[in-house]
């Protein structure tokens, strides 16, 4: 990413998800912060397209959708438990939602700081989705593709569904 002139952000000694997300959306310092998870599941040729919908058209957050049909790299039971939360989601804020963890999404700067959200826990992409969509920002979501996981996830599934539940209902109910 460098290389082709990104600003990467490192985090020594490893302090978590949630931290690294936090410094990562502070330390953005152009027009447009956009993250993805680095585990080669989201597709970096879509970093320029996400970019452009905030510079371009106007949105304050593109939130990259994995979940409009079940993508292959995808266990059923994390596909159905996803669509289950978008779905109480939706019911909650009024709105389509169709994927509250994507690990890849782009900001408008100064957005994340607006925010108020906290970066303990669990399930943190929960929280910076829906509290855009709760304040009223322009919110976009485009599809991208899913693709096999490189490595191990380390998540944890009943500590990851209770904080997206303990996140849905704070920020609809703050």
């Amino acid at each position: 990413a460098e290389s082709l002139g990104a600003r990467v952000i490192r985090q020594y000694p490893p302090k978590g998800y949630g931290t690294a997300m936090d410094t990562a959306l502070r330390s953005g310092n152009r027009a447009v912060t956009v993250t993805m998870d680095c585990d080669g599941t989201y597709p970096s040729g879509d970093i320029e397209k996400l970019a452009r919908m905030v510079l371009e058209d106007g949105f304050d957050v593109v939130d990259g959708c994995r979940l409009r049909q079940k993508p292959s790299a995808m266990r059923w039971v994390n596909y159905i438990g996803n669509r289950v939360f978008a779905m109480i989601a939706s019911i909650l804020f009024g709105t389509m939602i169709y994927d509250l963890h994507s690990g890849m999404r782009a900001y408008r700067k100064g957005v994340p700081e607006s925010l108020g959200y906290d970066p303990k826990g669990a399930a943190l992409p929960v929280e910076l989705l829906l509290a855009p969509i709760r304040k009223g920002m322009k919110v976009k979501s485009v599809p991208i593709p899913y693709n096999e996981r490189i490595g191990h996830s380390v998540m944890n599934p009943i500590d990851s569904s209770w904080w997206t539940i303990k996140r849905i209902l704070k920020v609809r109910f703050r």
